[in-house]
């Protein structure tokens, strides 16, 4: 048992590392829809994308999402450049969130809520899957609107033990970091080390905030 144990530190503390040594240097966010098309709830799209030996994005593989954010989650996409990418690992998967939240009249506090994975997730795809998301809400102290990008590392069990702010809009940057700290993923079991996630968040401005 404490053999097994100790495997399992230093498996957690390998894939922890790997997954630290890719990071998005180049990437933007999607379009905003106009305000009269943003619908009341949130959207979740997440879809698998390969990164290539020089960092590109060469595939991506839509998993689930509203199909009013599909498409310009995909077009954000086609700009985005990893570096750290070892050659001969090439492609590498990587799962990509997109959280787009809904305008509210006002700010609105944190909420977490859950996904099914989906059916025969681990036989056909590679990279980690939220399970359980938290809205990190729009701050009191916040203001304005834009996307907010995060580069998450989990552990072998799904549990997120780094968070970096890659795209940054100072007053939102925090909470949603914060958030995206209790988020979960499902780990799949043909997962392979260096597999890392990115979170984006989408925020719209209340209508009416003080």
């Amino acid at each position: 048992m404490l053999c097994a144990n100790i495997l399992a530190i230093f498996l957690n503390l390998f894939l922890f590392q790997s997954g630290n040594s890719i990071r998005l240097s180049e990437g933007g966010g999607p379009q905003l829809l106009k305000e009269k098309d943003v619908p009341p709830d949130p959207g979740v799209v997440v879809i698998e994308v390969e990164i290539g030996a020089d960092g590109s994005v060469i595939g991506n593989d839509v998993i689930q999402g509203p199909p009013a954010y599909i498409e310009r989650s995909r077009l954000a996409l086609k700009d985005w450049k990893f570096t750290g990418v070892d050659p001969k690992s090439a492609p590498v998967h990587a799962s990509v969130v997109f959280l787009y939240r809904p305008q509210h009249d006002i700010p609105d506090p944190p909420i977490a809520f859950t996904q099914p994975l989906p059916e025969a997730f681990d036989e056909e795809h590679h990279s980690p899957f939220p399970v359980i998301i938290v809205d990190p809400g729009y701050p009191l102290s916040g203001f304005g609107e834009g996307t907010v990008i995060l580069q998450v590392a989990t552990d072998t069990t799904g549990t997120v033990q780094n968070v970096d702010v890659i795209s940054d809009v100072p007053s939102l940057s925090a909470a949603t970091a914060e958030a995206v700290r209790n988020w979960k993923f499902h780990v799949p079991k043909n997962g392979r080390p260096g597999e890392i996630s990115v979170v984006v968040a989408v925020y719209r401005s209340p209508k009416y905030n003080y």
